[in-house]
């Protein structure tokens, strides 16, 4: 939560420069809205790599003790 309000916070600063700036229609801030287009799709993407990765690191082992483990 503390890393959300954070993130939160540089947004609406980097906003506030964007617009003192003037330079708002070549910066793409646009906030979505609905709650699925709230948050970042990719908050996903470790969760998804770490059980890919700790399903093949199974699958190895199992085929490593099935084969024997020794050449």
């Amino acid at each position: 939560m503390r890393l959300k309000a954070e993130l939160e916070e540089c947004l609406e600063k980097i906003e506030a420069m964007v617009l003192r700036a003037q330079v708002d229609e070549f910066v793409a801030l646009g906030r979505p809205e609905g709650r699925l287009l709230r948050y970042p799709a990719f908050r996903w993407v470790f969760p998804i790599f770490y059980a890919l990765g700790n399903a093949l690191f199974v699958g190895l082992l199992v085929y490593r003790l099935a084969a024997g483990g020794h050449h």
